[in-house]
């Protein structure tokens, strides 16, 4: 294509290619003309001259005062209007003597065909803009490309829109800020998809749902556990006591992570004074025991090392109320998230990072030559998909490079090199940006057909709102997408993330998605559907007459605020509001 593209501009290449086309554009214009006298001009004066012709101009619209062919053809905003009013039947009025469908269809196909050009074999394009992921486009792109579900609500701010659509590629720009977001939402999407060690400490989590009453409590406790998700609710009010089992199998030092929150639950403006007491056990030793009043929903992270052998070990969580006789006027509540074992911390008995052989099949190799080359095996496949096309060997070295100087760094690791990389890459216009490109031209084209990549990411977006898929990628690779259209059009309308596309362009374009966020006047709404007050009326009128008279009097006292000054127009307006 840059060769095809470098071809016609050498010097004196243009106007060859003017000189070529000219004749074929003058015989289009000429067919054009000859067919509007023939069988357009007619139609015309039998319908519309009473009102667009012979001297009458009716809404500055005459058909009957062009001076020449090219004038006629040239009123494109003109011959749009004409068959948007005839096809609406809103022209000729109804009042006046009416073409019949047949004479109707032949206008159409003239305006379409002959004034404005169209040729279906060789459609314009028109101006193309290259979009930018919106949020949508950008979350879903994520969750595919490193199974990251990023809030990009949170994160990014409201994408622009126009004609009520934020995916349309001249509104997406690209301010400083949004850039500076874009940077940074890299960095933290990598680091919590790629892990940047090759072992870590074992982990384990307990849900707080896990915890159970302890048998012999049970009996005589009122505090019945609420289960809400993952977590587990303790109120303040009434005693309570559950309990959980660990069993680790190696002898060390390990890391016990407790996760809660004390919430409340507004209930008027008042204060809840009421406490609890909060205890957290392990094999029966007090690891935290603190006193609780209201918190505001404050969330607790508490850390407890602790030197464990094999076996069993026992967590038990209590919740005391200290305060019988408070009243309760809110709704206060201990939540338990979970509790998270980590170790043993001896690093013989590390393990790999959840997510690592999704992104490191097998272990990086030691000599450099043979990083180098597993670091492109890693990076050139991801760039692909992220792209959205295959990348040259240029850009897959630049990664490359970029992986190998951050982890020849001093304390950096292999797997941290290729996550700098791939933050780089996501960060990159070519990621942020739906990149495109054409097919060479051939004989008898007007206009170049998008590249079948591009045509794979026009589909996936247009219908999931993400990157294409393995099967779309397979296609436009082989280059038979265009030949299999319509049957990858009807697999993905039958995929679960065409419900996508109903949220998003249904919902934009009927302004569906709204509908939640819609303020609504039940007062309003009541006083439409009452009968209506004759009294009720008179007052309306009264106080709009009113009204108006102040606004009179206002503009005269403005008039005399010249001769007298802003004082006398101050007080006197004083006077007239009390």
């Amino acid at each position: 294509m840059q060769q095809e593209f470098q071809r016609w501009m050498r010097p004196g290449a243009g106007l060859l290619a003017l000189m070529l086309l000219a004749p074929l554009c003058l015989a289009a214009e000429s067919r054009a003309a000859a067919d509007f006298h023939q069988d357009i001009q007619p139609l015309l004066t039998k319908y519309c001259y009473d009102c667009h012709g012979d001297g009458a101009e009716k809404g500055k619209v005459s058909f009957d005062t062009f001076k020449t062919d090219s004038e006629l053809l040239g009123r494109h905003d003109l011959w749009l209007s004409v068959l948007k009013n005839t096809r609406a039947g809103m022209m000729p009025p109804a009042k006046k003597p009416q073409p019949t469908a047949e004479e109707l269809a032949r206008l159409a196909q003239w305006v379409k065909f002959g004034a404005l050009g169209l040729d279906p074999a060789n459609p314009d394009p028109g101006h193309v803009t290259v979009r930018r992921l919106n949020r949508v486009e950008y979350r879903n792109t994520i969750k595919d490309l490193l199974g990251v579900d990023f809030d990009t609500q949170a994160e990014f701010p409201p994408d622009d829109t126009g004609r009520g659509f934020d995916n349309l590629g001249d509104v997406l720009t690209l301010p400083p800020m949004l850039l500076e977001k874009y940077m940074a939402a890299a960095q933290t999407i990598v680091t919590k998809a790629v892990p940047a060690t090759p072992a870590v400490p074992a982990e384990r989590m307990v849900p707080g749902k896990d915890f159970h009453p302890d048998a012999a409590a049970a009996a005589g406790a009122t505090n019945r556990p609420v289960i809400s998700g993952k977590a587990l609710t303790l109120s303040y009010y009434a005693p309570a006591l559950v309990t959980d089992v660990l069993s680790v199998t190696n002898n060390g030092h390990y890391l016990l992570v407790l996760d809660f929150a004390a919430n409340e639950r507004y209930v008027d403006n008042v204060f809840d004074y009421n406490k609890c007491r909060f205890t957290f056990k392990a094999d029966g030793e007090e690891l935290l025991n603190k006193e609780f009043t209201r918190e505001g929903n404050r969330p607790f992270h508490l850390e407890f090392t602790r030197e464990w052998k094999g076996g069993d070990h026992q967590l038990t969580i209590q919740v005391e109320p200290l305060t019988p006789d408070q009243k309760q006027v809110r709704s206060l509540s201990m939540r338990i998230d979970s509790v998270t074992l980590r170790g043993p911390m001896d690093e013989k008995h590390w393990v790999k990072p959840e997510g690592y052989a999704r992104f490191f099949p097998k272990d990086p190799p030691k000599g450099a030559a043979a990083r180098r080359k597993y670091a492109r095996e890693l990076l050139a496949p991801f760039v692909t998909k992220a792209y959205r096309r295959p990348v040259d060997d240029a850009t897959t070295d630049r990664l490359v490079a970029l992986a190998e100087a951050t982890y020849q760094q001093p304390g950096k690791t292999f797997e941290a090199g290729i996550g700098q990389a791939m933050t780089a890459v996501l960060a990159s216009p070519r990621f942020l940006f739906r990149e495109e490109s054409a097919e060479p031209l051939v004989a008898g084209q007007t206009y170049p057909l998008v590249d079948e990549y591009a045509l794979a990411s026009r589909l996936s977006y247009f219908f999931w709102a993400t990157m294409p898929d393995a099967e779309l990628f397979r296609l436009a690779g082989e280059k038979t997408l265009r030949k299999n259209l319509d049957a990858q059009v009807s697999r993905m309308m039958a995929d679960d993330r065409f419900q996508g596309f109903i949220r998003n362009f249904i919902g934009q374009w009927l302004q569906t998605r709204d509908i939640e966020s819609v303020s609504i006047d039940a007062r309003q709404v009541l006083a439409r559907e009452a009968a209506a007050d004759p009294e009720q009326e008179k007052r309306r009128l009264s106080l709009k007459r009113n009204r108006s008279h102040l606004k009179i009097t206002a503009a005269d006292r403005c008039w005399s605020d010249e001769r007298d000054g802003p004082k006398t127009y101050a007080k006197d307006q004083h006077q007239r509001t009390g």
